[in-house]
């Protein structure tokens, strides 16, 4: 691999097992800032944990954590926790058009009204001044 001067400084990568971490440690110093240890298992987390720290990158690790599991996925080392569950497994809702319909004729009313009142002042104030 050849230093691009356009690369940016703080680059992240993901690898999924020690064949693609290899390649990062043997040709991504001065490319890659961040390695992201995707799906590691608990026992080699720490191999490659140590394998980047000598390298100085900085280890994120990601798959499968979540709010219930968090914090015995706590290791030394681990700079990052990616927690895809934030955006791929969240509960959506069901917001629906009627919502800004019922308020359109609601916003619609309160101007009727307003007219009105409007209406009732120019006629009744000049009564009673």
């Amino acid at each position: 691999m050849h230093r691009k001067k356009n690369i940016p400084s703080k680059t992240v990568i993901e690898v999924k097992n020690f064949n693609e971490l290899k390649q990062v440690l043997d040709n991504g110093k001065g490319i890659i800032n961040t390695v992201m240890l995707d799906n590691f298992k608990q026992t080699e987390l720490y191999k490659a944990i140590k394998m980047l720290k000598e390298k100085r990158f900085k280890v994120e690790i990601s798959g499968g954590i979540n709010m219930k599991n968090f914090l015995s996925k706590q290791r030394k080392g681990i700079d990052f926790y990616s927690i895809g569950m934030l955006t791929h497994s969240y509960k959506s809702v069901d917001f629906s058009l009627e919502f800004w319909t019922k308020l359109e004729n609601f916003i619609k009313d309160f101007f009727k009204l307003l007219a009105i009142f409007k209406g009732f002042l120019i006629d009744y104030l000049p009564k009673i001044a």
